[in-house]
């Protein structure tokens, strides 16, 4: 559904990773505005993908009425390319409940985030593993993360009057000026202008405990810092890791309208992922921001305050000398002929002087894939393994003799 671009209002999406596995849940945050303020809505969260099988999954939540802030988890059923956005609806005229579990009658979406990407599938440093429809898999990087969004200043112009056309102006009689008014009393002096508050925030420290960690390990630490302006306010932090040749990680942990009172030393609790990052010394960028107005008031980077550990390779035991292993054969058979093929993982050893024998060691599990060709449907199977699911595990043991029934499809 197309968003209707409304000026004023604002919606921002945040990833709080942008690789995962399937089936597991991701939380996705963000905010929603309607001139610099928190407003209730409904909040739909799109996943779009995987790319080579493109479908749309929708989760609902609703923005907080003060703050704007939503937070909803999303799970992606398969490996791939995907990307994430929100939308941001008028509530549903219907109420959800027992008798309509999901929102309908909704109007037009009226805001729209950015559609920032995400890869699904088994995770390794940088990026995952994604299995494939044809049973290969493909390495794909983790995109990086992006800085978090914040609600934009909104200035409202003074109103200006303007005459209806076709309607005189009322003349207004000349009239001389009267006389100059006695010199009045001397009167006191005008009070001065009421003071404008300043909003300022100082970081003064952090500090990791332990300061060295192992990679994929949450570095948890402690920050300093004080409102140094005139009045209680409320404030954002964000906080990021620069290696040591200076790229910049994250953010990897943000906080939202954090309350402080001014000229008191606060402090905050910190948990910084450290999954993808390489051995090394790290430092790290603190930001603060006005909650109100999204404006930064201050950033400082603190060199050399958390070192992610070089694991040495484990060394690999004496090699064992190879003992006699027993070959077995594995037939798969299809019924009717053509109407479709079957997919062994891993593949199996040919031998030169049988081609068209498939042999595989003792104790090796195969795993059999039914892919029925077009108009086909797969049936079950049959032979020394049963079942209706097209996937099935094959120990080899002995000699097999399996066959794949497909039946035509309606």
């Amino acid at each position: 559904m197309v968003a209707i671009n409304i000026p004023g209002l604002s919606l921002s999406i945040l990833r709080q990773q942008t690789s995962v596995q399937a089936g597991l849940p991701l939380l996705i945050s963000g905010r929603f505005t309607a001139f610099g303020m928190g407003m209730p809505t409904l909040i739909r969260v799109f996943l779009e993908g995987p790319s080579y099988d493109p479908q749309l999954r929708s989760f609902d939540t609703f923005s907080s009425p003060f703050s704007g802030d939503y937070t909803v988890n999303v799970i992606a059923e398969k490996d791939g390319h995907y990307n994430v956005y929100a939308q941001a609806f008028a509530p549903p005229l219907i109420p959800t409940g027992p008798p309509f579990p999901e929102a309908i009658m909704l109007l037009p979406p009226f805001a729209e985030s950015t559609r920032p990407p995400l890869v699904v599938g088994l995770p390794f440093e940088g990026g995952v593993a994604a299995l494939l429809p044809d049973g290969t898999r493909e390495s794909l990087p983790a995109p990086p993360l992006q800085p978090i969004e914040f609600r934009p200043v909104i200035t409202v112009a003074p109103g200006v009057t303007v005459a209806a056309p076709g309607v005189p102006t009322r003349m207004i009689p000349y009239a001389p000026p009267p006389a100059p008014p006695a010199a009045p009393p001397a009167l006191a002096p005008p009070a001065a202008p009421p003071f404008e508050a300043i909003v300022r925030a100082t970081i003064d420290d952090i500090r990791f405990s332990p300061n060295e960690v192992d990679p994929g390990i949450e570095a948890t630490g402690v920050l300093s810092w004080r409102n140094t302006g005139d009045e209680p306010h409320l404030f954002d932090t964000a906080f990021y890791l620069v290696s040591p040749v200076g790229v910049r990680y994250g953010p990897l942990q943000v906080n939202q309208n954090i309350s402080a009172n001014p000229q008191v030393p606060a402090t905050q609790n910190l948990r910084l992922g450290t999954a993808g990052l390489a051995p090394g010394v790290y430092s790290v960028v603190a930001e603060i921001y006005d909650s109100t107005t999204g404006v930064l008031l201050g950033a400082v980077t603190l060199p050399s305050r958390l070192s992610i550990r070089e694991i040495a390779p484990v060394p690999p035991p004496p090699p064992v000398p190879p003992l006699p292993v027993e070959e077995y054969e594995l037939f798969v058979g299809i019924y009717p002929l053509m109407a479709g093929t079957v997919i062994k993982w891993p593949p199996p050893l040919i031998k030169p002087e049988a081609p068209g024998v498939h042999y595989y060691l003792q104790g090796v599990t195969v795993n059999l894939r039914a892919v029925p060709a077009p108009g086909w449907q797969f049936s079950r199977w049959e032979g020394m393994v049963s079942g209706t699911s097209k996937t099935t595990d094959v120990v080899m043991n002995e000699n097999k003799l399996i066959t794949a029934i497909f039946e035509e499809t309606a």
